[in-house]
């Protein structure tokens, strides 16, 4: 009998037991995948993802009965392309008269996490989900998000995660100036002792020009002196003033990012939808134009021969030498003055990422200067192809110009050991790895706390003060099955001699945290079974055995992070 309810209980605790799905909608990539992996399972690029053929990209109130959408087989009109400014443009109509641009958003953005969901293999009424939420998100766009998943999806849950949070549990900092060079800007915040201050103007930076667009721009502009416009016809170079008369499109300079950053190393990827591979040259990489790829301004010779050249027998193509990147990349950085860059103002629309990241700094409390400075973390996929070093240098270089000499010497950015674009979408999966909806599941959660330990080879004390605020707090009640979960993870990170030597390496320092934490996981965990204390916030903290009155609160910093992720 016994064993009969003990197999009901088990049953029950699997059924109800539900996971997070991990979501990251940028205007440039869109990213999914469950909780406590450490890479998403779908990356895709968010027009593409839009742009899914599918029955359902219609306004959702018109569904016949049994929920099957409307028939479609009579229109013979192709769709317009749906973009990531078309969804932000939709939902700031949210409650406007003409609901119209709000329902095709929203039925745009369902389409998207069905395609996302579809891909996956995963039904959203199984799943939580966890939002990744850049401080400069609108609030229409997070009740377009709401609608999407808890009225048309009907998932039982939805969070919103703070980014540079994110990003910066997955740096193991609680102390970070996260640096977000997105598709659409920039954007730098500042993370003190799990403090986001995002509601002081000040200490947030949003910059289109230093982010996607001051990249494009720029590398346009060194296209214009160091690229080449050739007929495929006739393999005659046309004049450099041909670059005044023709614009080139943002999906076509992107790919030319991606194809010139992997150029290198061998390993360049397709440069997206609308921009075949690369060919090979001599003197750099060929790039095809293709008739969305451009258009052309004014009129004259030198549009004549564009049209001409693009409308012959194998079309135009852009020759560009391998140092174009990195001369944009340092015109992103440094801005105007920057690489043979005219300095006068409004010659070239840039405004410079170290810049910003410098005045930031310099705007911060004076006790936290020095260990933001040290502290830089890069996220985002446009400047992904930003060496640390450089990034480094340049900041330093801005903090010499303002004649902070002293705090120049401090800057660093923080190795995270993942690509920049997947680096906050890491921060929120281990965040939410160890949550689920069901209380009682308290052995995963301890087991997700000690590996979050384990990967923290360098400072181990950072992220239990962070991780295990989040995992005792409100989800785990009993510390219990700590040492049970210690002992798995040992026997789980034993060398094998048949693997690689990098593997084994991994494992060896991931041990020595393993034993390293031993002696602090017991200074943060409350008393048997029972829930933390309450402080003054309403948060749960962890106060460290035998203080008294005047004794430090080394869980106050991590209550932050707590409220800010499960509030």
């Amino acid at each position: 009998m016994s064993a009969d309810v003990g197999h009901h209980t088990a049953r029950r605790e699997a059924k109800q037991e539900r996971h997070f799905i991990i979501l990251d909608i940028g205007a440039g990539l869109v990213k999914a995948g469950l909780a406590g992996e450490f890479a998403p399972r779908l990356i895709l690029p968010t027009e593409e993802a839009l742009n899914q053929p599918r029955e359902l990209a219609r306004i959702l109130p018109a569904r016949p009965r049994y929920g099957r959408p409307a028939s479609t087989a009579g229109d013979q009109t192709p769709p317009a392309r749906l973009s990531f400014e078309d969804l932000l443009a939709g939902a700031a109509q949210a409650g406007a008269a003409d609901p119209g641009p709000y329902r095709r958003a929203r039925a745009a953005l369902r389409g998207l996490v069905e395609t996302l969901l579809r891909r996956m293999a995963l039904e959203p009424r199984e799943y939580l989900f966890a939002l990744l939420d850049s401080p400069w998100t609108t609030l229409g766009f997070k009740r377009l998000a709401a609608d999407v998943l808890l009225l048309d999806m009907k998932a039982s849950f939805l969070v919103f995660v703070p980014a540079p949070l994110a990003a910066a549990i997955a740096a193991n900092r609680t102390t970070a100036l996260v640096v977000d060079a997105g598709h659409r800007a920039a954007t730098c915040s500042l993370l003190m002792d799990g403090f986001l201050p995002a509601a002081e103007p000040e200490l947030n930076v949003h910059s289109p020009m230093a982010g996607g667009p001051g990249l494009r721009t720029a590398l346009e502009f060194t296209l214009a002196r160091r690229g080449q416009l050739v007929s495929a016809a006739t393999g005659q170079e046309l004049p450099a003033d041909s670059w005044q008369a023709i614009r080139l499109a943002d999906s076509f300079l992107d790919g030319m990012v991606f194809s010139l950053r992997g150029a290198g190393t061998g390993a360049g990827a397709g440069a997206g939808a609308a921009t075949p591979p690369p060919a090979a040259e001599p003197r750099g990489l060929a790039f095809l134009l293709h008739p969305g790829d451009f258009k052309l301004d004014g009129e004259g010779p030198a549009v004549e021969a564009l049209a001409a050249a693009s409308a012959a027998p194998g079309g135009l193509l852009v020759r560009a030498p391998a140092r174009v990147l990195p001369e944009a990349v340092l015109l992103t950085l440094l801005g105007p003055g920057a690489g043979g860059a005219p300095a006068s103002e409004g010659a070239l629309p840039l405004g410079g990422l170290a810049g910003d990241v410098a005045g930031l700094l310099l705007r911060a409390p004076i006790d936290y200067r020095a260990p933001l400075a040290s502290r830089i973390v890069l996220t985002g996929g446009m400047l992904a192809c930003l060496p640390a070093q450089v990034v480094a240098s340049a900041v330093s270089v801005e903090l010499r110009r303002a004649g902070a000499d002293a705090l120049s010497r401090h800057v660093a950015v923080v190795d995270t050991l993942a690509p920049p674009a997947t680096v906050a979408w890491r921060g929120a999966s281990l965040a939410y790895s160890h949550v689920s909806s069901w209380p009682g599941a308290a052995t995963s959660a301890a087991a997700a706390a000690v590996m979050a330990v384990a990967v923290a080879a360098a400072e181990p004390r950072d992220l239990v003060r962070g991780f295990f605020c989040l995992s005792q707090a409100t989800w785990v009640r009993a510390a219990g099955p700590l040492a049970e979960a210690r002992r798995e993870w040992a026997a789980a990170l034993a060398l094998d001699p048949a693997d690689d030597a990098e593997v084994n390496e991994c494992r060896r320092v991931f041990r020595q945290a393993l034993s390293a934490s031993q002696a602090l996981i017991p200074d943060w965990t409350s008393s048997r079974g029972k829930p933390l204390a309450t402080g003054a916030g309403g948060h749960g903290h962890l106060a460290r055995r035998g203080g008294g009155a005047g004794a430090r609160r080394p869980g106050a910093a991590s209550a932050a992070v707590h409220a800010a992720l499960l509030q």
